[in-house]
C-alpha cells in the first residue's frame, strides 16, 4: 500500500472525530446535578432576605440559534430601589439532571438596556427597582424545556444568599 493512500485512509477516519471534538470543547459545560451544590441549588429559596430587604427573581429563557441566553430579574417585593450592595455574583440554570454555570454575567439597566456607567460598562442604573444580568453562550437545550434559575446575591459585607425561580420555559428565539 502506498504512503500516499495510508495518510488519505486516517485523514478520512480521524477528522471527522477531530472536528467533533473541537465542536464539543467549545460547548459550554454541563454538568451533574448530583455533583456538589446541585441539591443546594435545586432546594434554594423562591424569595430570600438580603441587607434586611425580600426579594424574587424572575426570568425569560430563551434558545437562539445554538446556545441558551437568559434575562434573570431581582426585584425587592417592596417596589423600592434595588438594596445599594447587593450584586448577583453567580448564575445557574439547572434543567433535569444538568447544571449550566453561567461564567460571566452581564449587567444591563431593566429600563435603559444602553446606560452604562462613567466608564463606559453596562450597569444597572442606580436607584433602579431592577437588578437585571444577562447571561449568553448556555446548552443549547430543546425550545419548550423546563428549567430552574438560580442566583447568587451578595451584599457589601460578603453574605450571600441563593434566589430561585422555579420551571421556567426555554423559549425558542422568533
Amino acid at each position: 500500500m502506498r504512503l500516499g493512500a495510508v495518510r488519505a485512509g486516517v485523514r478520512r477516519r480521524l477528522l471527522p472525530g477531530l472536528f467533533a471534538a473541537a465542536l464539543l470543547a467549545g460547548a459550554p459545560a454541563v454538568r451533574d446535578a448530583g455533583a456538589q451544590g446541585g441539591a443546594e441549588l435545586r432546594g434554594a429559596p423562591t424569595r430570600a432576605t438580603i441587607d434586611g430587604r425580600r426579594c424574587t427573581l424572575t426570568a425569560s429563557l430563551w434558545r437562539d440559534g445554538r446556545t441558551l441566553q437568559a434575562v434573570l430579574d431581582v426585584r425587592a417585593d417592596d417596589g423600592r430601589a434595588f438594596p445599594a450592595g447587593v450584586r448577583v455574583t453567580r448564575a445557574w440554570i439547572v434543567v433535569g439532571d444538568g447544571i449550566w454555570e453561567a461564567p460571566a454575567l452581564e449587567e444591563q439597566d431593566a429600563v435603559d438596556p444602553d446606560y452604562r456607567d462613567a466608564r463606559g460598562t453596562p450597569r444597572n442604573r442606580p436607584g433602579a427597582p431592577v437588578y437585571r444580568v444577562v447571561v449568553r453562550g448556555g446548552p443549547a437545550w430543546d425550545a419548550g424545556t423546563r428549567a430552574d434559575a438560580v442566583v447568587r446575591l451578595t451584599d457589601a459585607g460578603g453574605r450571600s444568599v441563593l434566589l430561585r425561580v422555579p420551571r421556567q420555559t426555554i423559549m425558542a428565539a422568533p
